[in-house]
């Protein structure tokens, strides 16, 4: 083939190309190249933003979102959550001393070792405290005078059964149906000594805060105690667990948080600084009891005599009384120290020579 045709067959080709590509491909610069990088870098930012709305909750309407700084949020005022994590410090002390002095009045009203230990003391709603409890308990109403509102003391049943049994000298072989049921006028009775116990218990612990006075008001069954006007009410429950030879049972005292609220400042305070103070009214009071005026008394000789010497006694008469050495002196029939009886400044006077008991200062 000749160099003719070879120029002829180059050029054919190249004429083959069509129009329109050969145009487009002229017309395309870099410009172009980096408007379409761009307008792709939008479209995937566009479907970030759909999948990031997609994955976040849903607001609620008619509520402020919490991200919302000016947004109102509600507040309830009545029965705020924030008590349910309050903490009384003086409170846990207080009923520790219950249980200890309910131990020791259990233990003498039943003529038998029982032990009372606190479990837990804690800040609940109403309902939710209501809802935890077995259906067999006595339920009963007080108040904590003089404050203002009431209280619920809550004894469980097995407990009430066991000490009617143990203090009767019963023996508990028959197991009670669970659910509820009617206690007898024995074991109400028991019920109600249990209560008295408790109640002059928590005045005792109480005495050095406020002069509180539990009186009993009305027994409640259990459809009215689960049944409550607020439900969402915050109560303080203290739960001890009472253990005697039979078994365990536990008392309940529920008091609502509004009733204790006139007494925070006193149930917050700082134990320690709670106990200065007591050091320091100690101090103050031992002062007063030291500055206080007593009479002491002591029997400078004593004499046997009959009857008929007696009656036979006149004026001017003496009476053989010994060699007086030592005088027993006592106050209020207390006795106090032995003395040695002689003459000091020409006056009858006494020298102490022994204390009959150690004697105590107060420091």
């Amino acid at each position: 083939m000749s160099d003719e045709e070879n120029t002829e067959d180059t050029a054919a080709t190249g004429s083959d190309v069509p129009d329109e590509v050969t145009e487009t491909d002229a017309a395309e610069t870099p410009a172009d190249e980096a408007e379409d990088i761009a307008a792709e870098g939008e479209d995937d930012a566009e479907e970030s933003d759909l999948a990031a709305e997609s994955a976040e909750p849903e607001a609620i309407e008619g509520e402020p979102t919490p991200t919302d700084r000016n947004a109102i949020l509600p507040y309830d005022f009545a029965h705020p959550s924030h008590k349910l994590n309050s903490r009384l410090p003086v409170l846990d002390v207080i009923n520790e001393k219950i249980g200890h002095a309910l131990a020791t009045r259990l233990s003498a009203q039943f003529h038998q070792a029982i032990a009372v230990t606190l479990k837990e003391t804690t800040f609940e709603k109403y309902e939710s405290y209501a809802d935890s409890l077995p259906a067999s308990v006595s339920i009963s109403r007080f108040r904590l005078n003089p404050l203002n509102g009431s209280g619920i003391c809550i004894l469980d049943g097995d407990l009430v059964f066991m000490l009617v049994d143990s203090f009767f000298g019963g023996v508990d072989g028959l197991k009670e149906p669970l659910g509820q049921r009617q206690f007898t006028p024995t074991e109400l009775r028991i019920s109600d000594r249990i209560r008295h116990n408790l109640f002059d218990a928590m005045m005792e612990s109480w005495e050095p805060i406020a002069c509180l006075k539990p009186e009993h008001e009305t027994m409640l069954t259990f459809s009215e105690f689960t049944s409550p006007a607020h439900p969402s009410a915050v109560v303080v429950c203290t739960k001890y667990e009472v253990e005697l030879k039979a078994g365990k049972g536990d008392v309940h005292v529920m008091i609502p948080y509004s009733v204790l609220e006139p007494l925070r400042a006193e149930l917050t305070n700082d134990l320690q600084k709670m106990s200065e103070r007591n050091r320091q009214w100690q101090r103050e009071f031992t002062e007063q009891i030291m500055a206080c005026d007593t009479d002491i008394e002591g029997v400078f000789a004593e004499s046997k005599i009959s009857v008929r010497q007696l009656m036979n006694l006149k004026v001017g008469d003496f009476i053989p009384l010994g060699k007086v050495q030592t005088v027993n002196f006592s106050s209020e029939g207390i006795p106090l120290f032995e003395a040695s009886v002689g003459v000091s400044n020409g006056m009858v006077s006494a020298s102490v020579r022994k204390w009959h008991e150690r004697k105590r200062i107060i420091q």
